[in-house]
């Protein structure tokens, strides 16, 4: 991971170089989350669901994912 990492922060060095300056820590997120205690209901016509995530997941991009939905052509139009 440390090699990939390396490799796809090599072009901004100089930023890299300048948060490191500024005392910014580094942080990760996992690629991908798998949601717990998934339960669904219709409500009213209405599909609702509600499930657990770990810290720093967004519940916005796993319900693009399971709708099929790109969240940058969405927030761009």
């Amino acid at each position: 991971a440390g090699v990939v990492e390396a490799a796809a922060l090599a072009p901004f060095a100089a930023l890299v170089a300048a948060l490191c300056e500024a005392g910014v820590e580094a942080a990760r997120r996992p690629l991908r989350v798998l949601p717990r205690a998934l339960e669904h209901h219709w409500l009213d016509g209405a599909l609702a669901v509600s499930f657990e995530l770990p810290r720093g997941a967004f519940a916005t991009a796993v319900l693009a994912e399971v709708a099929g939905l790109d969240l940058q052509e969405a927030e761009s139009g």
